[in-house]
């Protein structure tokens, strides 16, 4: 049976010289510390990190849309600036130094739960995404107008 996530909040950390970022104690507490973890560019320039069965669907639902060339597009960018990381005995993950800069992250992070996934952002392109989202409108495309 497939394990349900729960990965919520937001949390201001910072990035140590080695690279390292603290997960916030209520998503470790939802991880499995002895599971490798796949982190990856994520979408909005973001950093996502994803529990190894999460990795899996997304890159084989990909697939469901059809074989084509955007298919194999998506599949290309996030496999090929994934990385597996785990978390050390202090709930800490190396962030890869080429993500870290794809991301334009340097010594301040916000983690943000998001579902089943943990994203990281420079903490201004966080602030910035935020003020652009309409709530409202996102809710009405995705729940068909019945919100």
């Amino acid at each position: 049976m497939k394990k349900q996530y729960g990965l919520y909040g937001e949390y201001n950390h910072t990035v140590d010289p080695k690279n390292r970022v603290t997960l916030p104690s209520a998503i470790r507490n939802e991880l499995d510390i002895e599971e490798d973890l796949i982190i990856s560019a994520g979408f909005d320039k973001c950093l996502s990190i994803y529990p190894d069965e999460i990795w899996i669907d997304l890159l084989e639902n990909a697939g469901t849309y059809g074989p084509g060339t955007e298919t194999r597009k998506l599949r290309r960018f996030l496999s090929a600036r994934a990385s597996r990381v785990s978390l050390d005995s202090q709930g800490r993950v190396v962030i890869p130094e080429r993500l870290l800069d794809w991301a334009g992250i340097d010594k301040q992070v916000t983690v943000v739960g998001n579902y089943n996934t943990v994203e990281l952002w420079h903490p201004q392109k966080w602030e910035d995404y935020q003020a652009e989202v309409d709530i409202e409108s996102a809710a009405e495309k995705i729940f068909d107008s019945s919100v």
